[in-house]
Formats: structure tokens, C-alpha cells, sequence
């Protein structure tokens, strides 16, 4: 390595004054100052900083092991601190001086923190190795990787962020990625100050954005997915930050025979390993760049349609929306135009506080009572009306019922009875309109089960009828506003079940093996799927109940219809547009084969047009061709 790192014959400078990450194979990408970027840099417009920004990943791996096997005295490594790995001597007088620290997760599922101070670890020296690289091309960087010998703590990654730090100028922005982002940089400029004089930094003299990668987020609360997002930070683009993920997989064949070394031999070798894969990184990065511009300049003409659609269907607000987004990425506002917001319909139920008033109620008295408000009769309604749904898909889900099923069946279907004849006294108050209607139906549209009686909320009433005195006035447009809640928070319902379907869709392509776990992993999808359906069918409803009341002109709805085919995850999407792609490509070999042979090519039917992926986009405003978007990193 000191012969590959140009020490071998250096005539100024002996072995020993080799400075620390001297021998280590550099990232040829990433930003440095003073190597390969321009002049005034650092001057950039606050609409292009993001070009100069560092994508850092840092993780921990357990695979990589090492016994209690001889020791550093015995058997040291020979470039210690010069090309991968931390200084040995510092760190571990770190971590025993830390080794009495406690840290506990409040958040993400994937317990890397709630067993970073139990897992498993007698009879090892090292549990595993942490380290951090460069997360768009995967280069780890020097001194960027140590051992861990309680599993993940605090004390080990602050060290070894720290000593990466060092080697990369205060002046960039950097974009740092960690899956336990949301609570390890909680106090964490605090910690770095108390760090050895070394590696010991203020962080507050950086800019430094924390995310978390994209696959791992999908485990964490939704308030951290909302805070902590790539997708939803400025010019990370198509990073996935997962590539930390990629080094441990490479590492992953060395790690049984490296278990059984000293800990010299096992840091040499593993250094020798990662110094490899960091120059095949670094020779085929010209190929890998190219290939990644090629896909995202295709990826881009796919979907500016989609953009464009989108934009053009909500002129009103892609304006308000892209100030919002704008004040927030420059840090002017800490309103976070990503999270959730609070639904009409759940704004309406705090006001009215009737959130006692709607639960399962057992016996009659325990209904509300006739003192009940226009709102609160409301959103009574739609909480029968939404169980009455729920019902009726467990009905149709269960083909061949038990005893015990229709028991819980039956029980359900009278607790929904109670609830409609109170829902029946509070319409005679609010809405006497809706009782005349009811009374004129013919007995085979009134003798349903509980789940099957129409209710008859405003929406179901004709236009002259919600302007007649048999209904109150205010009702139409309150109902109007929890129509809107209603579908904001089925759509983010949706959205949040397809994400976990698909990530329970890889966890059995990848993990389930056997009849047992793959018969489990296949109930789990099928609970999974009703939750999808569940919330798609809401949707519908609330859409189309939202229709009556405007009259029927779906330019005043404000949101799309939801269809059958627009229910598909995003990877769906992508496979649906390369099956497309071969589709055409065949077709077009066949007809040049035709024409080759005199023949006349066959024209077939128009192709379908590509399926709308609205409910994933967001919009932002701005009359802007494709060379501006593409050049503002939209």
C-alpha cells in the first residue's frame, strides 16, 4: 500500500511521517476545493449550492467479526491510521472511557439502537466494523471505518464521523446519511466537542443536513419521514444513500476468514479488500457516470409529462406550494410543506370535540345526545358510514365463515344498527329531506343489512332538496369540508399501504424460504392488501360523494378520480414502462423484418397511454421548458 500510495521511494519524507489517510484510493467525484472545482465556487447562487454539496453514508455491518483472538501488542497493523481505518490507540481510549453510555431509540423499528448495548458479544473482540463513504459512488473514505465492540453505540460512530470530518473542508455543504440519522443527531454537536483534540470538531461551523437512506426510512416513525427524507431534499435527486449497504455486501465473502486473525492481520486485510474495491470503483467511474446521465436525462422526458399535467391540474395552489417548498429549503421557514397535514376532517372533530361522542358504543344511552351539532351530526355519519365499509369488506373477504366469525359478525351488524337509528333521530332534527326520501323507497331498498343502508348524508340528496327548508343550510358545504379531509387522509393512507406492501413484497422475494415463513409472508400481504383496498375504496367514495355536491363538474373537485390501474407502487410503474419499452422494440424488429422482406409492416391499435402516476408527484409552479427544469434540478 505505501509503494500504491507513492511512499514507497519518497526521498523528503520517511515511512513514519506518512500522514494519516495518505495511502487510502480518493473519491475522483466528489467535491474537493482546489482539485475539481471551479474558482468561486463557494459563491454559487443559492439555486445551484447543490451541485456542490458531499453525499456522505455511514453505517455499521456485524458481519464483519473478530474473535478474541491474540492482541494490537502482538500483532499490530502495519499502516496503522494511514489509509482506512481510524488510529487504533486514540480510538480505543475513546471507547473505553465511553463504554458506560446508554443510548435508546423513540423511533425507528429497525432496532439498531434499542440493542445497540445487548447484542450479541462474548467471545469477540469486535462485534463489527462502522464506517461512512461517499453515498453516490460508493468509495469509503480514509480514516473512515473502525471496529465496534458493543454493537452500534454513540461513542464509536461519533469518533468515527469525526475523523472523516476532518478531511473535508468547512466550506462544503454536506448531505449526511445514517438510518438511525433521526436520534443519533440529537445533541450531537455537544458530543463532537468533547471528542479527543484530533479529531475533536464544532459542528455548528458546518452546513449539514441529516437524512435517513430510502429504504430503511420506510421503518421509522412518519414524522421522521417527513424530516429526514431524500426525496424531499434539495438536489439529493435520485440518491438512495443505500450504497454503504453495497460496501458490506462486497466485504460480506471476506468476513469467515477474518474472523479467526489478530487484529493487525484483520485490519490489513480488510484494508487490502476495501482499497480494491475502491480503484474498480474509480476506473469505472467514467462508465458509471455516463450511464447514470443517459437514465436520468430518459427518466426525466418520462415523467416532465406527468409534471406538466399535474401542474397545469392544480393552477391554484402550484404557486402558494412552490413558495412553501422555496422558504423551506432556504431555511427561512421551519413550516415542513412535506409532513402530513392535519385534515379538514380531523380539524373539524377538534373543534366540535366530539371525538368521545363517535367511538363503539354498547348501549343506547351511551349515544349522543339530540344536543349534538351540525358537525358533530356529520362526522357521526361518516364515522358510521366508513364502519359500514369496513364491514362489508370483512363480509366479502371471509368466503366459507366460522361460527365464531358470524358471531362477530352478527354482533357488529346490530352494534351498526343502534348507531343508524340514532343517526335517524339527529337527521329528523337536521335534515328532515332525507327521512321523505327514504320513506318513498320501496321495501326491498330499505330491509338491508346494516352495512348496505344508505344513510343519506347531504351528498345523497338532490340539489333542490339541500336548498329546501327540510335540510339546513349549513350542512352541504360543511360536509363539502370533511370531504376534503376525508380524501387527503385516504390518499396518504393509500400511499403509506402501497409502501409497505412493496417493502413486504422484497422481504419474502428475498427471505422467505419453506412452507412456514412463506405461508406467513403471504397472510401478511393479504392483511396488507386490505388495508390497500380499504383505503383506495374510501377514496372513491369520498370523491364521488364530493361530485354530487358540486353539481357533477369535476373541474371544481380539486382531486383526481382514482381508478383501478393507478393503485400500483412505484417499482410497479417502472417494470410496467420497461415491459412497454420490449413490447415496442419487438414490435418494431417485426415490422423492419417485414419491410425487408417487401411485405407490409402491420399497424396495430393505438397503445394505451402510459398509466397516470399522480399520486405520487407533487407539483411546483412555473411556465418553464425543459432545458430550465432540467437546469434548476426540478
Amino acid at each position: 500500500m505505501l509503494r500504491r500510495g507513492g511512499r514507497g521511494n519518497d526521498g523528503e519524507r520517511s515511512i513514519a511521517q506518512t500522514k494519516p489517510g495518505e495511502l487510502a484510493v480518493e473519491c475522483i467525484a466528489c467535491p474537493q476545493p482546489g482539485v475539481n472545482l471551479p474558482d468561486g465556487w463557494h459563491s454559487a447562487p443559492d439555486s445551484i449550492k447543490f451541485i456542490y454539496a458531499l453525499f456522505l453514508a455511514f453505517d455499521a455491518c456485524f458481519r464483519l467479526k473478530r474473535k478474541h483472538v491474540s492482541s494490537w501488542n502482538i500483532d499490530p497493523s502495519l499502516q496503522d491510521g494511514w489509509a482506512y481505518f481510524v488510529e487504533h490507540r486514540p480510538y480505543m481510549d475513546w471507547v473505553k472511557k465511553m463504554e458506560n453510555q446508554k443510548e435508546m431509540s423513540t423511533c425507528t423499528g429497525l432496532a439498531a439502537l434499542d440493542h445497540a448495548n445487548s447484542k450479541f458479544n462474548e467471545g469477540y473482540a469486535d462485534t463489527g466494523k462502522a464506517g461512512g463513504l461517499c453515498a453516490r459512488h460508493e468509495i469509503l473514505w480514509k480514516n473512515g471505518m473502525g471496529a465496534t465492540q458493543v454493537g452500534e453505540r454513540y461513542a464509536n460512530s461519533d469518533f468515527i464521523v469525526a475523523s472523516i470530518l476532518r478531511h473535508i473542508s468547512m466550506l462544503l455543504i454536506i448531505i449526511f446519511s445514517y438510518d438511525i440519522a433521526c436520534q443519533w443527531s440529537k445533541n450531537l454537536p455537544n458530543r463532537l466537542k468533547k471528542l479527543p483534540p484530533m479529531v475533536r470538531l464544532n459542528l455548528l461551523l458546518r452546513v449539514v443536513k441529516f437524512v435517513i437512506p430510502k429504504l430503511h426510512i420506510l421503518g421509522h416513525l412518519i414524522s421522521c419521514q417527513a424530516k429526514f427524507s431524500l426525496s424531499f431534499t434539495l438536489g439529493a435527486g435520485q440518491t438512495d444513500a443505500e450504497s454503504i449497504e453495497r460496501l458490506w455486501s462486497g466485504l460480506g465473502t471476506v468476513s469467515t476468514s477474518i474472523k479467526e486473525m489478530g487484529p493487525g492481520s484483520h485490519q490489513d486485510t480488510l484494508e487490502d479488500h476495501i482499497g480494491y474495491w475502491n480503484w474498480n470503483k474509480v476506473i469505472n467511474m467514467g462508465d458509471l457516470l455516463k450511464r447514470r446521465l443517459t437514465n436520468a436525462v430518459a427518466e426525466y422526458e418520462r415523467h416532465y409529462d406527468s409534471w406538466v399535467d399535474f401542474t397545469q391540474g392544480q393552477r391554484k395552489n402550484a404557486l402558494k406550494w412552490k413558495v412553501m417548498v422555496d422558504k423551506f429549503e432556504a431555511g427561512v421557514s421551519k413550516l415542513n410543506p412535506y409532513e402530513h397535514i392535519v385534515s379538514e376532517l380531523a380539524e373539524e372533530a377538534q373543534r366540535a370535540d366530539i371525538e368521545e361522542n363517535t367511538g363503539d358504543y354498547d348501549d343506547e344511552e351511551d349515544l349522543p345526545d339530540l344536543e349534538t351539532s351540525p358537525g358533530e351530526f356529520l362526522y357521526f355519519g361518516l364515522e358510521i358510514e366508513h364502519q359500514q365499509r369496513e364491514l362489508r369488506q370483512d363480509i366479502a373477504t371471509v368466503k366459507s365463515p366460522t361460527n365464531k366469525q358470524l358471531t362477530a359478525m352478527f354482533d357488529r351488524r346490530t352494534k351498526l344498527t343502534r348507531k343508524i337509528k340514532r343517526f335517524r333521530v339527529l337527521q329528523l332534527a337536521y335534515m328532515p329531506a332525507a327521512l321523505h326520501t327514504i320513506a318513498t323507497l320501496p321495501e326491498t331498498h330499505t330491509q338491508l343489512n346494516a352495512e348496505d343502508v344508505p344513510l343519506y348524508l347531504p351528498s345523497r340528496l338532490s340539489d333542490d332538496q339541500r336548498k329546501s327548508d327540510l335540510c339546513r343550510p349549513c350542512l352541504p358545504q360543511m360536509e363539502l369540508r370533511l370531504r376534503d379531509g376525508q380524501l387527503n387522509q385516504y390518499l396518504n393512507q393509500l400511499r403509506q399501504a402501497l409502501l409497505v406492501k412493496q417493502r413486504m413484497f422484497i422481504y419474502k422475494k428475498r427471505n422467505a424460504r419453506n412452507q412456514g415463513p412463506t405461508t406467513r409472508s403471504r397472510g401478511m400481504l393479504a392483511r396488507q392488501e386490505k388495508k390497500i383496498q380499504l383505503a383506495a375504496t374510501s377514496y372513491q367514495e369520498a370523491w364521488n360523494a364530493k361530485k354530487l355536491l358540486v353539481g357533477g363538474d369535476e373541474s371544481l373537485l380539486g382531486w383526481r378520480q382514482l381508478l383501478r390501474e393507478h393503485i400500483v407502487c412505484m417499482e410497479d410503474l417502472d417494470e410496467a414502462e420497461k415491459k412497454k419499452v420490449k413490447v415496442m422494440k419487438g414490435k418494431r424488429r417485426e415490422a423492419e423484418k417485414r419491410m425487408l422482406n417487401g411485405e407490409t409492416p402491420v399497424v396495430g391499435a393505438r397503445e394505451k397511454n402510459r398509466v397516470p402516476s399522480w399520486i405520487w408527484h407533487f407539483s411546483s409552479e412555473g411556465e418553464l421548458n425543459k432545458d430550465q427544469v432540467l437546469y434548476q434540478g426540478t
